[in-house]
């Protein structure tokens, strides 16, 4: 389980799930997503695939406590209810 709260040794945090084709990763106190699309599960405002980091701009001043990635979905836990279009 990810805590951004954890000391990361200078190693960057990243949210992938064996069989899906897209990943999340932590990185200078900001959430960046990358890969397929097709079901919003990049959490950004579209579902054209990306190919480049992209900020995830739902997450800015969100305390994160957890992400959890599947092959069509992003789940994020924090303090407030997120709802990714599936």
């Amino acid at each position: 389980i990810f805590n951004q709260n954890q000391i990361f040794n200078n190693k960057i945090p990243f949210f992938t799930c064996p069989l899906s084709n897209h990943s999340i990763i932590f990185m200078n106190n900001k959430y960046y997503s990358f890969g397929k699309n097709n079901y919003y599960q990049l959490c950004l405002d579209n579902n054209e695939n990306q190919n480049k980091l992209n900020e995830i701009k739902l997450l800015n001043n969100e305390n994160v406590i957890n992400i959890y990635t599947s092959c069509y979905n992003t789940f994020i836990l924090t303090g407030k209810i997120f709802i990714i279009k599936l």
